[in-house]
C-alpha cells in the first residue's frame, strides 16, 4: 500500500515508522529519488544498531522539491541472522503554487476594431501546472489555448495561455483578466489588461422635429443633424444631397436646407464622417408634404 501526502513547499512532512525490538540498523532511505537527498533527510537516514521498540518517524523540514519521492523504512538483518524488515512505500508529493501571472502585452493595449489580436498570459514555476482562465469586461469566462513547458531540473511547469480576440467597439476601455491557480493554492492570482479600441465612425442623421412627425411642409426650412461616435474622436464631416456635395458644409455637424420644395421629396441627404481608422456615412430621406396634397387629404 502506498501512502500519499500532498503538501505545499515550505511545509513539513512526518512519516511514522514503528519498529519492533530487533537487532540491526534502522534505515529510512528514499527509493526512486532522482537527484540528491536533502540535508534534512541525511540526518535521519541511519539509526545505528539495536534500538528499543518505538516511533522512528522521518520528519522533513523544510520540504523542498527534491524531497518529492517514495520513502520506505528498512531494518537491516541482525548479527544473529535475524531477517531484515521493510515497510510499505509512502509517496511524498510536493506541490508548489505558481508565481503570480503576467500578461505579456502589459497592462494596456491599443488595437483596432475587427483586427484579431492575441493576448498571452504566463504563469510560471507551478507544480502541478497552473490552470489559467480569462475573464472579459462583461464577466464572461473564456478559455485560451494553453502551452506547457517543464524545467527538467526543478520540475516546475510554466503555462502560457493564448486568447484570440476580435475587438469590437464595445470592448473599448474594458478589462481582460487572466487568473491562475493550481492544487497547491486554490486562491486565484490575477493580472489585468485594459483594451483601447480604435474604430471608424458610427453615423446617424436625424431631422429636427417639424411638428408634423417626419413630414416636412413644403416651403419650410429643415435642419438635419449628424451624430458620429468614433475613436479617435477627431473626425471630418461632409454633406451630400442626392449624391452631390453640398457646398460650404465641410466640418459642420448640422445642415440647414431652406425653403424645401416638392423637388426635394424623396431626396437623400447623406452625412459622411471620416477619422484615422476609416469613414462611414448615415442618411435621411426627405418626406416633403405639399399644400396640394394636404387639401386633397393625401
Amino acid at each position: 500500500m502506498t501512502l500519499t501526502r500532498v503538501i505545499t513547499k515550505a511545509a513539513d512532512s512526518r512519516y511514522p515508522s514503528l519498529a519492533a525490538c530487533k537487532p540491526g540498523t534502522l534505515d529510512t532511505p528514499s527509493q526512486d529519488l532522482p537527484g540528491s537527498i536533502s540535508s534534512s533527510i541525511r540526518k535521519l537516514l541511519n539509526i545505528p544498531l539495536l534500538q528499543p521498540p518505538g516511533d522512528y518517524s522521518l520528519e522533513i523540514f523544510p520540504v523542498n522539491l527534491e524531497d518529492d519521492a517514495r520513502y520506505q523504512c528498512q531494518v537491516s538483518p541482525g548479527p544473529g541472522g535475524e531477517p531484515g524488515v521493510r515497510s510499505r512505500f509512502a509517496q511524498l508529493t510536493v506541490l508548489v503554487p505558481p508565481e503570480p501571472p503576467r500578461i505579456v502585452q502589459g497592462d494596456h493595449l491599443e488595437t483596432t476594431e475587427d483586427r484579431e489580436i492575441e493576448l498571452e498570459c504566463e504563469s510560471a514555476a507551478g507544480k502541478p501546472a497552473a490552470e489559467i482562465t480569462w475573464i472579459d469586461g462583461a464577466g464572461n469566462v473564456l478559455r485560451g489555448e494553453d502551452l506547457q513547458s517543464e524545467d527538467p531540473e526543478t520540475r516546475r511547469i510554466t503555462v502560457r495561455s493564448v486568447l484570440k480576440v476580435i475587438p469590437k467597439k464595445h470592448h473599448h476601455n474594458t478589462t481582460f483578466t487572466c487568473q491562475a491557480q493550481n492544487q497547491a493554492d486554490r486562491t486565484y492570482r490575477s493580472a489585468r489588461l485594459q483594451l483601447y479600441v480604435k474604430y471608424a465612425p458610427n453615423v446617424t442623421v436625424t431631422a429636427a422635429d417639424s411638428g408634423r412627425g417626419r413630414h416636412i411642409p413644403e416651403g419650410s426650412d429643415v435642419r438635419l443633424h449628424c451624430h458620429a461616435d468614433a475613436n479617435p474622436p477627431e473626425v471630418r464631416y461632409r454633406w451630400f444631397l442626392d449624391g452631390e456635395p453640398v457646398v460650404d458644409t465641410e466640418g459642420q455637424t448640422d445642415l440647414l436646407l431652406r425653403n424645401v420644395t416638392r423637388r426635394h421629396h424623396d431626396a437623400i441627404v447623406k452625412c459622411q464622417v471620416e477619422n484615422k481608422v476609416g469613414k462611414s456615412e448615415g442618411s435621411e430621406t426627405l418626406d416633403v408634404t405639399c399644400e396640394y396634397n394636404k387639401r386633397l387629404g393625401i
